[in-house]
């Protein structure tokens, strides 16, 4: 038999309004009596009803999260810190993971609309080919351009291929291999290359590119890494663009005992400066990224005006033995 709320207020000796207070954490109840209401509670083994708790607010308290993928580094840690924060207000995460695939992304969209959320973050990287034209639901962007009605939370990137392409410069590169995503939108993160691009110009240096598709598994890009390092034997720096991509040329480089190319990668999470603390690295702020998207989505949600429609948060170039070798 299912146990209601008069049943706690009794064994906790309170009202109805003060057990409600206690369990949504809402105004004001003593310490003491706090601990009355979860006691009888967790005596009890009674747990609010969660859609009685929507019906009574007109929220959900879901939070929609579509991501790339899971099984890498930056993602890992970017959910992390959105969901650690997003629990502080009080809000459940429902985590889409599209494995780069646009009509999982729909469908994800679709389920995320059914479950009637109260808000969206997006950190897709098929945004632009998604209709994301939802009016009335607060949503935000990180790192990439879904529509200019859409504000958009990313790191500087343009500055972090500018720290990346110099550091290697500085360290005597001259011939250095630009690795990269293939991206067919117009994603902020594409100013890394450009960025490379305008250093590269700038010092009147050869420009050598290699994309590396995210569909590939690990040996076919270790195949097209050496194949490239192979016909291009001038190379004396490798500026990846993330660090999974750079530890990967690291392996392909030592097996093929070009010991002294240079490699930096990009992004700093923590999970990859434990495993390779001697690489080089431009570390996004990972965990201001997620505060700021959740700052400002709750200001939407809250139907505060946000004028800005691009916040931009500063990069750090972490120098490892990578580039000293």
């Amino acid at each position: 038999m299912k146990v209601t709320i008069d049943e706690v207020a009794k064994l906790a000796g309170c009202s109805k309004g003060t057990v409600s207070r206690v369990l949504n954490e809402k105004g004001y109840v003593s310490e003491e009596t706090r601990e009355k209401v979860h006691k009888a509670a967790k005596e009890l083994n009674y747990y609010p009803s969660e859609v009685a708790r929507s019906v009574s607010s007109k929220k959900t308290f879901l939070i929609g999260l579509i991501i790339p993928t899971t099984n890498h580094p930056f993602f890992g840690e970017l959910v992390h810190f959105i969901e650690r924060n997003l629990n502080h207000y009080g809000y459940k995460l429902m985590i889409c993971n599209t494995l780069n695939d646009v009509e999982k992304e729909e469908k994800y969209v679709t389920k995320l609309m059914s479950n009637q959320v109260d808000g969206m973050i997006v950190a897709s990287q098929n945004s632009m080919k998604v209709d994301y034209n939802f009016p009335g639901l607060p949503i935000i962007a990180i790192d990439h351009f879904i529509s200019n009605a859409i504000p958009v939370i990313r790191s500087d990137n343009y500055k972090g291929g500018y720290l990346a392409t110099n550091e290697l410069i500085n360290a005597g590169c001259k011939e250095i291999l630009c690795v990269n995503q293939v991206k067919d939108h117009d994603g902020n993160t594409n100013l890394r290359s450009k960025a490379y691009e305008d250093v590269m110009i700038k010092y009147k240096l050869n420009r050598c590119f290699i994309s590396l598709r995210s569909d590939l598994t690990k040996e076919e890009k270790k195949l097209k890494a050496k194949k490239e390092l192979l016909e291009n034997p001038m190379i004396e720096g490798v500026f990846a663009q993330d660090d999974e991509t750079a530890v990967l040329f690291l392996d392909v480089l030592n097996e093929l005992e070009k010991h002294h190319v240079k490699v930096i990668g990009y992004d700093g999470s923590s999970i990859s400066r434990l495993l390779r603390p001697d690489l080089s690295t431009i570390q996004q702020p990972i965990e201001n990224l997620a505060y700021e998207s959740i700052r400002i989505l709750l200001k939407l949600m809250n139907k505060e005006i946000v004028n800005q429609k691009e916040y931009i948060l500063p990069v750090m170039l972490l120098k490892g033995d990578t580039t000293k070798r």
